[in-house]
């Protein structure tokens, strides 16, 4: 049995979203807005790139984010290789997810303690292209 699934259609027999706001203001990533970036990440003509050479993170700092609140990932990876890259929801304690492969990658991360960031770390060796980031709250 899928709980996802079933707190979707749930959700929409009440007339309420299975999902809260966009989090990320642009997750097309046509800007480098509200994110810091680190260790080689670039934002350049929609990709958040991050090319060999130094280890490093692209963050984006959220406010309101709740502990205990599952957070719904949507990430296109057009190229990767030489490495993996780490998506976590960054506090005290948070969720992760490892990815090594391209395509578009859904997943769900659970917010631990304090939760006040999501972060993309990549290895030195890790070549990638980004070309959409989204996350938003689920509502079950």
């Amino acid at each position: 049995m899928n709980i996802s699934r079933i707190s979707i259609g749930i959700s929409r027999a009440v007339g309420r979203s299975p999902f809260g706001p966009q989090l990320i203001g642009d997750p097309e990533l046509g800007s480098s807005a509200g994110w810091v970036l680190g260790g080689n990440w670039n934002i350049t003509g929609g990709i958040l790139a991050h090319p060999a050479g130094i280890e490093g993170d692209a963050v984006y700092a959220i406010s309101g984010l709740e502990s205990g609140a599952t957070y719904a990932i949507e990430i296109d990876i057009d190229a990767i290789s030489g490495g993996v890259i780490v998506v976590e929801l960054r506090g005290d304690t948070g969720d992760s997810e490892v990815i090594s492969t391209p395509g578009a990658k859904s997943f769900d991360l659970i917010a631990g303690t304090n939760p006040v960031s999501f972060l993309i770390y990549a290895q030195s060796t890790t070549v990638i292209d980004i070309s959409r980031f989204s996350d938003r709250k689920r509502n079950f």
